[in-house]
C-alpha cells in the first residue's frame, strides 16, 4: 500500500512539473508584443515592431524565435528602418544548465539589414538620446564608476566559476546587408550578402569566427581564431589570429597572449594595399585626381614582449612614396609606463598622401591657408580647455631621424626631431633640419602650472628659400628670397585664447634678395593707386627688393614692430605698428619713398622723393590700403612745379582706398 502511494505520488509530481514547464507552450506570446514595443520606445524613442510570430518554450530546451522585427529609423532618413531582421532563434540546452554547462545549440538570424547613417549637421542615427545625467550623488564633474568584482570573486563559493563548459553549436548570420553613409562627406558604404558563422566545440578547443561579404562591390573574407578559451580564463596563453583578405586590402594580425589580462607576448602584424587610390576609392572616398598616386603600402612589425615590457623588434612601411623604420619599447612593470622610441625616415614625399600646397586655387590666385574663400575673418585660437594632465601618464623619449621629406617643392634632405617626456613636462627638438636651402633649429618646453601649462620655445630659420616653405606650410607663397628668422618666447594658459592672450617675447625677421608676388608696389604708387594684391591681372606682378624686414617684440599677445624697412628699386618703405594675434587683427603705419622713373617726366616722378604715408589695418584675412594723399599733396606744394606735374589727369583719380583678401 505504501508502494503503491509512493507511485502515485511521484507521478502527480512529475505531472506538475510537465504541466508548469508546458506553461509557456500555452501563454499568448504576441499578445506581449505591444509591451515589449513599448519598453523599447521608453528606452530608445524609436518605435520597436514584432510584425511576425514571437514564441517561448522551456522544455526540453530553452528556445526564443521572433520574426519581422523592425527598430525604426530617426525621421527624415530615407530608410524607415534602422535595423530590421527577418527573422532569429535561439536554442539553449536546458538540461546542461543544471551541470554548469552553457550550451547554445543554435543562434540564426536571418536576413539582418543594418542602416548607419549620419547626417549633414552631423547627427548619427544611433545616438538615441539616452538620459547621461550624472548621479545626483556624485560631483558634478564626474559620474559614478560601475563597481566591478576582481575576477576570483566572479567564482562560485568552491573557487569554480559559473560556467565550466561553453558550447556553441549552429551559430550562424545569413544574408544580411549592411548600409552606412555620411552626409558630411558624402561616403557610403554598401556591404551585402554578410554570412558570419561562429564554432566552439568546447571550452578547450578553438573558437573561430568566419565572415564573409561583397563591400562596396568587392569580395571581402574575414577570419578569426583562438585557439583555446579555458586557458584565456584561467591564465594561460592564448594564440589569437585575425586575417582579413580582399583585393583592395589584405591584412594578418598573429599574436601570442596571456590570459585574463590579455597582455600580448610576441606576434607579428602585416598589412598590404596593391593601391592606396585604388583603397580609398573602395571606400568611397577616392584620393583627388590632383594628387600623385600614392602606389602600393606595405606595413611590417614584429615585436616581443616579457612580463610588462613590449618590445618592437621591427616596424616597417614601404611605398613609393614612403620608406620608414622604428624600433621602440614600452615598459609598463614601472609605476608609470616609460617608452623609448628611435624612428627613421628615409623617404617621405607628402605630395603623394595631402593636397599640393596650392592645389585648388585658381590660376593667378593665391591666399592664405587662413584666409577662408570668401574673404571673412576665419575664428580666433579656441576658448576650449586642453587637457595638459595626459602628459603625467607616461614617461620616455622618442627621435625621428629624417633622411629625405619632400612636400610641395620644398625638400628636407636631413635633420633630427627628439622627445622627452617626464614628470609631466614634455621637452621637443630640431637640430639641424635641412629645409628649403636653409637650416632650421627649434626648441620647446610644455610643463604643467597652477595656470594650466607654461610653454618656452625658440626658432631659428636660417638662409631658406622662402617661397617654397611659405608656400608649404601656410599655403602663401607671395614672398620669396632668402629668409632670416628668429623668435623666442613664454606663454601660459589652459587653452589656446589663454595662450595667445598671454604671450611674450620677440624676434626678427629678414628677407634678402626677393620681391613682393602678386603687387608692383612702384608702378601701383606711380600711378597714383592704393596698393593690393592683383590675382587677375595677366601679367605677373612682383615688387622686387634687396632687403625687407625688422624687429618685434610681443606683449600679452600684441606685436608690435617699430624698424619695419623694405629696400627695393623703385620704392622704398619704412614703419611700424601692431598685430594683435588673439583677434588677428593688425595696424600699421608705412611711409613709402618712390624713386624717379627712368624718363624722369611722368606724374608718378612728381611724387618721387616725397614721404606718401599708407595706413594698413583690419583683419588679417581682408586688410584695408589707405594712402594719406592730402599729407602727399601739401609736401608737393613746398615744390610748384612738383604739384603741377603730379595734377596732371590721370584716368583713376578716386581716394585710394581699397580692400584686399591678403595681409
Amino acid at each position: 500500500m505504501m508502494k503503491k502511494a509512493l507511485i502515485i505520488l511521484i507521478g502527480l509530481f512529475a505531472l506538475l512539473i510537465i504541466t508548469i514547464l508546458s506553461i509557456p507552450r500555452l501563454i499568448d506570446w504576441n499578445s506581449y508584443r505591444p509591451d515589449i514595443s513599448q519598453a523599447v520606445k521608453e528606452a530608445t524613442g524609436r518605435e520597436m515592431r514584432i510584425d511576425g510570430d514571437l514564441s517561448v518554450s522551456i522544455f526540453p530546451d530553452l528556445e526564443i524565435g521572433a520574426q519581422q522585427v523592425r527598430l525604426a529609423n530617426i525621421s527624415g532618413s530615407p530608410h524607415p528602418d534602422m535595423f530590421s531582421v527577418e527573422s532569429m532563434r535561439v536554442k539553449i540546452g536546458l538540461r546542461p544548465l543544471l551541470s554548469r554547462k552553457l550550451v547554445i545549440d543554435s543562434l540564426v538570424i536571418r536576413k539582418p539589414k543594418f542602416f548607419v547613417e549620419i547626417d549633414r549637421e552631423g547627427h548619427s542615427n544611433w545616438d538615441f538620446g539616452t538620459n547621461d545625467t550624472p548621479s545626483p550623488t556624485a560631483p558634478p564633474d564626474q559620474t559614478p564608476e560601475k563597481e566591478t568584482a576582481p575576477p576570483d570573486q566572479a567564482r562560485g563559493e568552491d573557487g569554480t566559476p559559473p560556467i565550466s563548459e561553453l558550447t556553441l553549436g549552429d551559430v550562424r548570420i545569413e544574408k544580411g546587408k549592411y548600409h552606412y553613409s555620411d552626409g558630411a562627406t558624402g561616403q557610403k558604404l554598401e556591404a551585402a550578402g554578410i554570412e558570419l558563422t561562429a564554432s566552439l566545440p568546447g571550452v578547450r578547443s578553438p573558437f573561430t569566427l568566419s565572415a564573409r561579404m561583397v563591400l562596396n562591390g568587392e569580395p571581402v573574407a574575414a577570419d578569426a581564431s583562438l585557439d583555446s578559451l579555458h586557458s584565456m580564463f584561467t591564465g594561460g596563453r592564448v594564440k589569437v589570429e585575425t586575417l582579413l583578405d580582399s583585393k583592395p586590402i589584405k591584412m594578418n594580425f598573429s599574436t601570442t597572449v596571456l590570459g585574463q589580462t590579455m597582455a600580448m607576448l610576441d606576434g607579428s602584424f602585416r598589412l598590404d594595399v596593391p593601391s592606396v587610390r585604388g583603397f580609398y576609392t573602395w571606400l568611397d572616398q577616392p584620393v583627388e585626381a590632383s594628387r600623385l598616386d600614392p602606389g602600393p603600402l606595405e606595413v611590417r612589425v614584429r615585436f616581443a614582449s616579457e612580463g610588462k615590457r613590449m618590445e618592437i623588434e621591427e616596424a616597417v612601411i614601404r611605398s613609393e612614396g614612403v620608406n620608414a623604420t622604428a624600433t621602440g619599447s614600452l615598459d609598463g612593470a614601472t609605476p608609470i609606463p616609460t617608452f623609448d622610441v628611435k624612428a627613421e625616415i628615409t623617404r617621405a614625399d607628402l605630395n603623394a598622401y595631402l593636397p599640393r600646397p596650392g592645389s585648388g586655387r585658381r590660376e593667378g590666385e593665391e591666399r592664405s591657408a587662413a584666409t577662408p574663400s570668401d574673404g571673412t575673418q576665419p575664428p580666433g585660437p579656441s576658448d576650449e580647455p586642453l587637457d595638459f594632465t595626459q602628459l603625467s601618464k607616461a614617461n620616455g623619449r622618442a627621435q625621428v631621424r629624417i633622411s629625405s621629406v619632400s612636400y610641395g617643392d620644398m625638400v628636407i634632405p636631413a635633420g633630427l626631431i627628439s622627445l622627452t617626456l617626464a614628470d609631466g613636462t614634455l621637452k621637443t627638438s630640431i637640430d639641424k633640419l635641412a629645409i628649403s636651402g636653409g637650416e632650421l633649429n627649434a626648441a620647446a618646453t610644455l610643463s604643467p602650472s597652477e595656470n594650466g601649462a607654461t610653454l618656452d620655445y625658440v626658432i631659428s630659420i636660417e638662409g631658406a628659400r622662402a617661397g617654397p616653405l611659405l608656400d608649404a606650410l601656410t599655403r602663401n607663397n607671395r614672398l620669396a628670397g632668402t629668409m632670416f628668422f628668429h623668435s623666442e618666447g613664454v606663454t601660459q594658459g589652459r587653452s589656446r585664447s589663454e595662450m595667445a592672450r598671454s604671450l611674450n617675447g620677440g624676434g626678427k625677421i629678414k628677407f634678402l634678395n626677393g620681391a613682393i608676388r602678386g603687387m608692383n608696389l612702384g608702378a601701383t604708387l606711380h600711378g597714383a593707386k592704393p596698393p593690393g594684391f592683383d590675382g587677375s591681372s595677366s601679367q605677373a606682378q612682383e615688387t622686387e627688393f634687396s632687403e625687407l624686414g625688422g624687429s618685434f617684440t610681443i606683449r600679452n599677445g600684441i606685436l608690435s614692430n617699430h624698424d619695419l624697412r623694405m629696400l627695393a628699386p623703385a620704392v622704398r618703405l619704412d614703419g611700424g605698428g601692431l598685430v594683435v594675434l588673439p583677434a588677428r587683427t593688425l595696424d600699421y603705419s608705412i611711409t613709402a619713398t618712390l624713386s624717379p622713373t627712368s624718363g624722369g617726366r611722368g606724374r608718378g616722378d612728381a611724387l618721387a622723393g616725397l614721404p606718401i604715408p599708407i595706413r594698413v589695418t583690419g583683419p588679417w584675412a581682408g586688410p584695408q590700403y589707405r594712402i594719406d594723399w592730402e599729407s602727399v599733396l601739401r609736401e608737393a606744394a613746398m615744390d610748384p612745379e612738383r604739384l603741377k606735374q603730379s595734377l596732371q589727369p590721370q584716368p583713376w583719380t578716386e581716394s585710394a582706398s581699397s580692400p584686399s583678401s591678403q595681409e
